[in-house]
């Protein structure tokens, strides 16, 4: 199997249960009948949601997040990819969203065209 696949199929399962909420969190799995306590077993958020899995303050959590996001900016970063916009898209998820980013002032017209062309040679 092709190695860029085995990174597809686990992504489109977490995205699927995190965007429909059937994601495993407390107030899941209390409604479950899995659990009877619907807090977030790292920071002791009561009633955690699917919402509060990308947010969670927890230190540990958010080093997992760090990681991830790390093994994220280093795929983009091989070929295939701007350079520019793998940073712009790293720390636009770094801010979780809440920080705006000129792409077209950072990126411009020749960094787009020059992605649209290193895509469709990818093909």
């Amino acid at each position: 199997m092709n190695s860029n696949l085995n990174h597809i199929q686990p992504f489109q399962t977490w995205l699927a249960r995190q965007t429909s909420t059937f994601c495993a969190t407390g107030l899941n799995m209390v409604r479950w009948f899995i659990s009877d306590m619907s807090e977030c077993p790292n920071c002791g958020a009561p009633d955690e949601r699917a919402s509060h899995l990308l947010h969670c303050p927890d230190p540990g959590r958010f080093r997992l997040f760090q990681d991830r996001l790390q093994e994220l900016g280093n795929w983009m970063r091989k070929p295939h990819t701007d350079p520019i916009l793998a940073d712009i898209l790293e720390q636009y998820i770094l801010h979780h969203g809440k920080k705006t980013l000129p792409v077209s002032a950072t990126l411009g017209q020749p960094g787009a065209d020059r992605q649209d062309l290193e895509g469709m040679q990818a093909d």
